[in-house]
């Protein structure tokens, strides 16, 4: 091996320049500054990601979900809820209780099979999971799972599958008179003449 090679990169690069210059040949000494010049680039580059990280730290938007949720009495149950139209499990779950139920009325679920009022009601349970911001004063995330679980299994045995589903109708009614509530308000700071060009 020659003596132009006998130092590995790591070698190199933990050198001081003291030590290169006192040791290392004219060649061996360019490839050092080659490679000292990388690791301090290499640095430079990591500080600046974690500035970059810190910054979108500071700026990330933090989504407060007692101005983005509903409130609304459920059997005596104070309850925020909020629903993503884009959480596809929730989706997934909400096309599953439609397929089950397909043209049943709400009131006569009772007609189906236990099979089937057992995957609806688990279905409707797990939405619930899903869409629970706070329940009676306590917020939903900071529970547990197998609070949250026992929580929903004593919904689901003293609700029954009837109140579950209808309670999932209360929700959507509730939802969707707070958004017109806003919706009106937004329309009513607007110039009429801005209306009629729309």
């Amino acid at each position: 091996m020659s003596a132009d090679t006998e130092y590995s990169a790591v070698d190199l690069r933990r050198m001081d320049k003291e030590t290169a210059r006192n040791t290392l040949t004219v060649t061996e000494y360019e490839r050092w500054e080659k490679i000292q010049q990388l690791d301090d680039e290499a640095e430079e580059t990591r500080e600046q990601w974690a500035d970059e990280e810190d910054t979108v730290a500071e700026i990330t938007v933090h989504a407060d979900m007692e101005q983005l949720g509903t409130e609304l009495d459920l059997y005596g149950n104070d309850v925020l809820v909020h629903v993503d139209s884009q959480n596809t499990a929730l989706e997934d779950h909400a096309d599953a209780v439609d397929d089950i139920l397909g043209d049943v009325d709400p009131e006569d679920v009772d007609s189906l099979t236990q099979s089937d009022l057992d995957d609806v009601l688990g279905h409707l349970l797990d939405m619930l999971d899903i869409a629970l911001v706070r329940w009676n004063g306590t917020e939903w995330a900071d529970l547990p799972e197998d609070a949250r679980a026992d929580t929903l299994a004593r919904i689901g045995e003293s609700w029954g599958v009837e109140a579950v589903l209808m309670a999932w109708f209360d929700i959507a009614e509730a939802m969707h008179a707070e958004r017109e509530e806003k919706v009106s308000a937004i329309e009513s700071f607007r110039n009429p003449e801005r209306r009629g060009r729309r």
